[in-house]
């Protein structure tokens, strides 16, 4: 990998200008499923009865849609990224497609390398302040739709950013080889084995490293089953068979050494020791739906990741670049008599839980364990505990869209106080060690001053001056820590009034007192001002949080 004329890219024809003019066949009797590389053929074998035809693999997403006109299949298996495209495709033959089933999620098995940005807070600034910033993915691929979602929840779109187009997801013309190879390419969507590869050990490329995963992004890629719409009209009972087998394959099934085999034989072309591995490493990077996670994604209303919205941001931006023809492409769901709540579905931890979880969080921040994806603040006024959604609004709906967009991540809530009280304190132990006395009488002065009192430093012991600071710096963190409280709280009743899904107990309080000023001696009220804050850490832990499992979703 040394030149980067070995990248062949590529300039793509969309799905829906290959199709044009054929013929639209009835699905056949002996119809087969066609599964892609992923975990879940695991779930399509151990229903495989349900299919006269079988199970296929069909990695090729146009000859996906081939075989949706044909009639081999009324099945399409995608993320909902790379499904609109396939959608628009058939529907502008007049192949209309619905959702009936949400399968998984990816959960750390995707990855964006970059050789610019050391965290997306730069990648967002670089963009927003006309910086050209090239990204490698693969056309029709299973990163397209969370492309779409790491831009526009930062505030981006798709036509903000140069996109280089390649054939393959790995080895020759992917992502990976283009990172490696063309010094333009500042990020590529990659999977994690090729991420190992290019930023670990002896052949790691230097200068690359990783931007963010599906770890902390789990729910940008959805993959999903869609059905031919006059097909499941006719065949509304042997529909629900086919998921209701899914969903009970996901409890029972994916651990089957035997489907195992005959999953990595169909993927891989041999149930040898390193395709079952390899399967079992596609298994366990997904997070299998049940019922409740599959409908509260399909039909829930305060789900901000739901199906509709997700493919109402992809469309339009796929329609921007023209990679679909119909920017109001609409992708029905399949009733099935779903009744789901109106009400935000926010959840939130005891509160021991909750210290436990603060307690976990806490150690692995001192370990130095954490990645800040994306950082932000609030400001507040001195002695401010309340925080009205009239002042704050737009900063709860920042935090809340975070929080959504990196639902595997931890958002630490951590607040601050300003350090001069503190800082008083400090010198004036500083100048009784030293014997400074001119410092003393200044520090006394601004002491009496700011605490309205009348301290006399010159008669007080250095243990009564360390045992005042000490007071001043555990005062500083329990008010910071208050505060932080504070805003949270705030933050979660927004989400409750305004209907807006929130995962409350991911929400990270921490009260860092004094200890991390902006301005170590501000000189005016603005750098003062500055100091007395609330800041947001958006931050990835490759570690577990093990408390987080006390906290049932659903």
């Amino acid at each position: 990998m040394t030149n980067a004329k070995a990248v062949n890219y590529i300039s793509p024809t969309p799905f829906y200008q290959q199709v044009s003019g054929v013929s639209v066949q009835p699905v056949s009797k002996d119809y087969i499923y066609q599964g892609i590389t992923w975990g879940d053929m695991i779930l399509a074998l151990g229903n495989i009865s349900l299919f006269p035809g079988g199970v296929k693999l069909v990695d090729d997403p146009l000859e996906q849609i081939k075989n949706v006109i044909s009639g081999k299949t009324p099945f399409i298996r995608q993320t909902v990224g790379s499904g609109t495209m396939l959608v628009d495709a058939l529907q502008s033959v007049g192949v209309k497609m619905e959702i009936f089933h949400s399968v998984t999620d990816s959960n750390g098995g995707d990855v964006v390398v970059t050789r610019s940005f050391n965290n997306i807070n730069e990648f967002v600034t670089a963009v927003k302040g006309g910086k050209t910033v090239t990204v490698a993915i693969q056309y029709g691929g299973p990163h397209m739709g969370w492309l779409v979602d790491l831009l526009t929840k930062n505030g981006l779109s798709i036509t903000d950013i140069n996109i280089k187009y390649l054939p393959n997801l790995f080895g020759d013309d992917s992502p990976e080889t283009a990172i490696a190879e063309d010094q333009s390419i500042d990020m590529a969507f990659v999977i994690s084995p090729s991420a190992a590869t290019l930023t670990e050990g002896t052949a790691a490329i230097p200068g690359l490293s990783i931007l963010v995963t599906t770890k902390a992004m789990n729910e940008s890629i959805k993959d999903i089953i869609l059905v031919r719409s006059d097909w499941a009209k006719d065949n509304k009972a042997q529909l629900k068979k086919i998921r209701e087998g899914f969903l009970s394959a996901a409890k029972t099934k994916l651990l089957d050494g035997n489907l195992v085999k005959e999953a990595a034989t169909i993927m891989f072309g041999s149930a040898s020791h390193q395709n079952i591995a390899d399967t079992e490493g596609l298994r366990d990077d997904a997070r299998f739906h049940n019922m409740e996670i599959s409908n509260n994604f399909m039909y829930s209303p305060t789900n901000p990741n739901n199906f509709p919205r997700k493919v109402a941001r992809i469309v339009g931006e796929f329609k921007k670049v023209g990679l679909v023809s119909n920017g109001d492409l609409n992708i029905p769901v399949t009733d099935w008599n779903v009744k789901v709540s109106q009400e935000a579905h926010v959840l939130q931890a005891d509160k021991e839980v909750t210290a436990r979880i603060e307690q976990e969080v806490s150690e692995l921040k001192k370990s130095g364990q954490g990645q800040v994806l994306f950082s932000d603040k609030i400001l507040f006024e001195p002695n401010q505990n309340s925080f009205t959604v009239s002042e704050y609004g737009k900063n709860f709906d920042a935090v809340i869209n975070y929080a959504n967009t990196y639902p595997g991540a931890v958002l630490n809530i951590v607040g601050h106080v300003d350090p001069s009280l503190l800082r008083g304190w400090n010198k004036a132990i500083e100048f009784k060690k030293s014997g400074n006395n001119t410092g003393l009488m200044k520090v006394e002065a601004y002491l009496n001053k700011v605490l309205k009192s009348n301290y006399n430093l010159a008669q007080m012991s250095i243990q009564r001056i360390t045992m005042e600071r000490n007071n001043v710096q555990n005062a500083a963190e329990r008010t910071s820590k208050e505060r932080a409280n504070a805003v949270k709280a705030a933050i979660v009743d927004y989400a409750i009034a305004n209907k807006i899904d929130l995962q409350a107990y991911k929400l990270v309080v921490h009260g860092d007192g004094a200890g991390s000023p902006i301005h170590e001696r501000p000189k005016n009220q603005a750098e003062f001002d500055s100091n007395i804050r609330v800041e947001f850490n958006v931050t990835n832990y490759n570690a577990e949080i093990q408390s987080f499992e006390a906290v049932q979703d659903f």
